[in-house]
């Protein structure tokens, strides 16, 4: 009987574990329409993309315009869950801390041109963005 109900528990929780959301979030077609390259990012379990703001830069060069889009997000994780989660995921990204206190996350995606970058921008409980900046809109 005790061995019975200690399967029990353990099944219980090997469920719990595995239905916890342990699946990255699925990037929306909406959403993804505008990222050449931010899609090669995970989104933590349970993420939604509340919003997309876009943005463009021009310097006095003839190579200085660039391009940026980040991804407002939201999810049910602390803090310090999703940097783990996204220190795990990035383990070659070089990690800032903004003036804001929030965490960076930044790392150079595969075919990108010099000067282009993405990244996570982790703010505080559940909030979270994905950014990237690239040389061309």
């Amino acid at each position: 009987m005790k061995s019975a109900f200690l399967l029990s528990l353990v099944a219980i929780a090997m469920l719990s574990i595995a239905g916890c959301g342990a699946h990255e979030a699925k990037w929306s077609a909406e959403a993804a329409q505008y990222a050449a390259y931010a899609t090669q990012i995970p989104l933590y379990p349970g993420t939604k993309i509340t919003d997309a703001m876009g943005s463009e830069s021009w310097g006095d060069g003839p190579d200085s315009y660039s391009y940026g889009m980040n991804w407002s997000c939201e999810t049910k994780a602390t803090r310090e869950e999703l940097v783990a989660w996204y220190e795990a995921r990035l383990p070659n990204a070089e990690r800032r801390t903004t003036d804001f206190g929030w965490i960076e996350l930044t790392v150079i995606p595969r075919n990108a041109k010099p000067g282009e970058n993405m990244g996570v921008r982790i703010e505080s409980d559940g909030k979270y963005g994905v950014f990237e900046n690239r040389r061309n809109k």
